[in-house]
C-alpha cells in the first residue's frame, strides 16, 4: 500500500494529510460533477413530469418516450401512482415504443410492472393479448420476473383474477405467494390485490368442510373481508354466510360464531346491523341461522351446566352427561328448529369477559334465579324448556300463551326465574289441561325414557339410540327384555338392537 494513505480499517484508507492537500480538491472537484449531474438529470425528470402531468396527446407522449430518456422514469412513476394517468397512457401504441427500448433502469421497469399489475382484473386487459405477453416477456428476457413461473400462474390469461386463484388453490397458496415466486411483489393495496384475495376468500370457502375449525374464519374476521364490495346491494360478507349455510355439512361452533361477529344475531330483528346483513339475505337464511345460534346456545348452556355439576357431588355429574347427550343429540340430528337462552347476569359476564367478539343481543336476562339457567328450543311442534342445576325439563306440545308470556319476542329483554318456570307451567295447565311433561333429572336417566316418548312424533328416521349415554342405553335395553309390556315406551326391538 502507498505509504502516502492511512489505513483506517481493514477495508478503509484515507490519503495523509499533504501541504497542497491535492488528493482533497480532486474529490471535492469528483463530487461537485456528481451533484451537478444529479440536480441536471434530477432537472430534466422534473421538466418531464410536469410535461406529461398535463396530460399531452398522445403522439407527443410516444415522441418524448423515444427521443428523451430522461422521461422515462417520471413516465413510469406517473403509471405506477396515478390511476388517471394509467387509464389514458397505459395502451398498446405507447408500451410497444416503450417495449424497443432495452436498458431501461430497475426502478422503471418496477414502476411499469407494477403499474400493470397492481390494476389486472377479469374485465379489462388494457392491452391486446400480444402486447400483454411481449409486455410481460419483456420483463422476463431482463431477468426481472420468472417469465415461465408467471405464465404458469395464470397471469397471462385473459381473466387473471380467476387463473392466478384456482392456481393457488390447487397448489395450496395463498395468491401473494403465488405471485412472489414469480419475482412480483404486489402492492398489498392494489384493486387486483383485493380482487385476488376476495376471490380467493370465496373459492375457497367451497372446498372446505366447515365440520372442524379452519383458519380461514380468523382471516375473514381480521382483515375485515366481509365488508368488501361484491355486487349491489351485497358485500362478501353477504356471499361468505350463503355458502357456509348453503353447504350440507354439519357446522363448527367457529363458523357460527364467525358469523355471529360481523352479522349479529337476526333473532334480535333490529338495528342497522340486522337491515345491513339478515334484511338483505332473507328468511331462508335467517332460519338457517337460527339453527346454527341454536347448537351454539346449547354450548354455552352446557358450560353453565358443567360449571354447577362439577362443584357439586358425583349424581350431578351423571345428570350433567346425560342432559348434554340428549341436547347435543338433538342439534346432531338438525331436529331443533330455534332457541333462546335465559341467562343469570353472572353467567352473561363470564361469556362476554371470555368470548367478547360473541353478540348476546338475543340472550334474555334471567333474574332471581340463583345463578340457573335455563334454554328454549323448538323441536318440531314441541316447545322444551330445560333448566341448569336442579331445574326440571318442562315440554309442550304447542306455543304457551303469548299473551301471558312472549318468551321468543326479542322485547322481551328481561324476566324472573318462576315466570318461566312454575308460573309459565300454572297457566299452560289452565290452559290446555295436562297434555304436557314437567320431569325431574333421575340420576338413572329414567327421566329421559318419558321426555323421548313424549316428543317422538318429532323423532322420526333418527336413532334414538344416539340421545342415550352408553350407560343408559345398556340398562334400558336390558330392562326392555324382561319388562311385560315391551312397547311401553314406545321402543321397537329393531331399535334397540341397531
Amino acid at each position: 500500500m502507498n505509504s502516502r494513505y492511512i489505513k483506517v480499517n481493514s477495508k478503509i484508507y484515507l490519503p495523509e494529510w499533504e501541504n497542497d492537500l491535492s488528493e482533497w480538491k480532486f474529490l471535492t472537484h469528483q463530487t461537485d460533477l456528481l451533484k451537478k449531474r444529479v440536480v441536471t438529470q434530477k432537472s430534466f425528470e422534473n421538466k418531464h413530469y410536469t410535461f406529461f402531468k398535463s396530460f399531452p396527446v398522445i403522439d407527443q407522449v410516444i415522441s418524448t418516450l423515444e427521443t428523451n430518456s430522461d422521461s422515462l422514469r417520471p413516465f413510469s412513476e406517473l403509471i405506477h401512482s396515478n390511476d388517471n394517468f394509467y387509464e389514458k397512457y397505459f395502451i398498446d401504441e405507447i408500451i410497444e415504443s416503450i417495449l424497443k427500448i432495452y436498458n431501461l433502469s430497475p426502478t422503471t421497469q418496477r414502476f411499469l410492472l407494477l403499474g400493470y399489475v397492481n390494476r389486472q382484473d377479469n374485465h379489462n386487459q388494457k392491452l391486446n393479448q400480444e402486447n400483454k405477453i411481449s409486455f410481460f416477456k419483456y420483463f422476463g428476457d431482463n431477468k426481472f420476473i420468472d417469465y415461465v413461473q408467471t405464465k404458469k400462474i395464470g397471469l397471462l390469461s385473459e381473466v387473471p383474477v380467476s387463473e392466478v386463484v384456482k392456481y393457488s388453490i390447487e397448489n395450496k397458496l395463498d395468491p401473494q405467494k403465488s405471485l412472489n415466486n414469480c419475482g412480483i411483489d404486489i402492492d398489498l393495496n392494489s384493486s387486483f390485490f383485493n380482487q385476488l384475495e376476495t376471490q380467493y376468500t370465496l373459492e375457497l370457502l367451497k372446498t372446505i368442510s366447515f365440520e372442524s375449525h379452519h383458519p380461514l374464519s380468523n382471516n375473514i374476521i381480521n382483515k375485515k373481508l366481509y365488508h368488501r364490495k361484491f355486487t349491489k346491494p351485497e358485500l362478501i360478507g353477504h356471499q361468505i354466510i350463503k355458502i357456509i349455510l348453503d353447504h350440507p355439512s354439519k357446522k363448527h361452533e367457529s363458523w357460527t360464531e364467525m358469523i355471529l361477529e360481523f352479522a349479529g344475531d337476526p333473532r334480535s330483528k333490529e338495528g342497522t346491523r340486522y337491515r345491513k346483513w339478515w334484511g338483505i339475505l332473507g328468511e331462508k337464511y335467517i332460519k338457517g341461522f337460527e339453527k346454527l345460534l341454536s347448537q351454539l346456545d346449547i354450548l354455552f348452556f352446557l358450560d353453565a351446566l358443567k360449571e354447577f355439576a362439577i362443584e357439586n357431588d358425583s349424581d350431578m355429574k351423571r345428570m350433567f352427561h346425560s342432559r348434554k347427550k340428549f341436547l347435543t343429540g338433538l342439534a346432531t340430528h338438525d331436529l331443533i328448529i330455534s332457541s333462546r337462552l335465559f341467562l343469570p347476569s353472572e353467567v352473561k359476564k363470564y361469556i362476554e369477559k371470555n368470548q367478547s367478539n360473541i353478540s348476546l343481543s338475543y340472550v334474555c336476562d334471567l333474574t332471581s334465579s340463583k345463578r340457573k339457567s335455563i334454554i328454549y328450543i323448538k323441536v318440531g311442534s314441541f316447545h322444551i324448556f330445560e333448566g341448569s342445576h336442579n331445574c326440571k325439563i318442562r315440554i309442550y306440545p304447542k306455543s304457551p300463551p303469548h299473551t301471558l308470556l312472549p318468551f321468543d319476542s326479542p322485547s322481551l329483554k328481561t324476566i324472573e326465574y318462576r315466570e318461566i318456570t312454575t308460573e309459565l307451567e300454572r297457566n299452560f295447565k289452565d290452559y290446555y289441561s295436562n297434555n304436557y311433561i314437567s320431569k325431574s333429572h333421575s340420576t338413572n336417566g329414567s327421566w329421559k325414557k318419558h321426555v323421548i316418548q313424549f316428543i317422538k312424533p318429532a323423532l322420526t328416521n333418527i336413532n334414538q339410540k344416539t340421545l342415550f349415554t352408553e350407560e343408559e342405553y345398556n340398562r334400558f335395553r336390558h330392562s326392555f327384555y324382561r319388562t311385560l309390556n315391551p312397547f311401553r315406551f314406545g321402543f321397537s326391538s329393531k331399535f334397540w338392537n341397531k
